[in-house]
């Protein structure tokens, strides 16, 4: 969904706004551009810039610029250092040794360090001042975009005039997509839903991860946001008909098992095993 120089400009400019006067909103746009708006991108010569890396990146200048991340836990790894290490040496020096240098070679290392920063931004919602405030505005975000997504999958299933729609939307510009294809990309996305994502097994594997850190973050708070989180989430997965959200569902329980404590720990090992049995019985 590519978007012109001038609509990222005023964007980002928003962003800078934001990060300058009012930092703790932008977690809540942060999610919603990743999950809602994944494909939202705007070209550089041939290189895609994509939104929600414009938002990871103003967040990350926020944090380090007012030092929130400077009394990092010392029994904290740093895990986003190794694996941009780790890239660096075996995705992008070694392949420039054995078959010469290309410049996507740095598209692809700065594209996926981004990612791998989003370690540091989870580590700053506990130990930055402002913390408290980030999370409660990360959890809005989350919600919101587990809504939008739950809407677009209840529409989209068994309805290939709107999964068309919904095609074209967001992946206009993707025309070598499965999912753009005349003959079977209206009835594949219609059978199995893939929302905003190029695939359902992307879809549904992130809505039950991304349920799994809003009920992390939900902690004891309230009850029914957890539900809302769940039922939400549910309807993701079911529509999209996929046995690989399993794979997401154990990963998000084994990671909250580790990170959570008491009856939140439980409560969302608990909705993994319901989105596990979702996805049996979907798919």
């Amino acid at each position: 969904m590519n978007q012109p120089l001038p609509a990222f400009l005023a964007f980002f400019s928003l962003l800078l706004l934001l990060g300058w006067r009012w930092p703790k909103y932008l977690f809540a746009i942060w999610p919603v551009t990743l999950l809602v708006l994944p494909s939202m991108r705007t070209l550089f010569g041939g290189a895609p810039f994509y939104w929600y890396d414009a938002v990871s990146l103003t967040i990350l200048a926020r944090l380090y610029l007012n030092r929130e991340l400077a009394q990092w836990p010392a029994t904290v790894p740093h895990w986003h250092r190794w694996f941009i290490g780790a890239a660096l040496v075996l995705g992008t020096l070694v392949p420039i040794v054995r078959y010469g240098f290309g410049p996507e070679m740095i598209w692809i290392l700065a594209h996926a360090s981004m990612a791998w920063m989003a370690y540091a931004i989870g580590v700053a919602l506990y130990i930055a001042p402002e913390g408290a405030k980030y999370r409660q505005l990360l959890v809005v975000g989350l919600l919101a975009s587990l809504s939008i997504t739950a809407i677009i999958a209840a529409l989209e299933f068994g309805n290939e005039s709107l999964a068309r729609t919904f095609n074209a939307f967001f992946f206009r510009d993707m025309q070598g997509q499965v999912v753009m294809l005349e003959d079977v990309g209206a009835a594949l996305s219609s059978a199995r839903v893939n929302g905003p994502h190029a695939d359902p097994n992307t879809f549904g594997g992130t809505s039950a991860i991304v349920c799994a850190v809003a009920l992390l973050l939900i902690g004891q708070r309230s009850r029914q946001l957890a539900w809302l989180a769940l039922g939400l989430a549910a309807v993701a997965v079911a529509a999209t008909v996929s046995r690989q959200v399993l794979v997401a569902a154990v990963v998000g329980g084994l990671v909250v098992a580790a990170l959570g404590t008491g009856r939140a720990r439980l409560r969302v090992i608990g909705a993994a095993g319901i989105l596990a049995v979702v996805a049996l019985t979907s798919g």
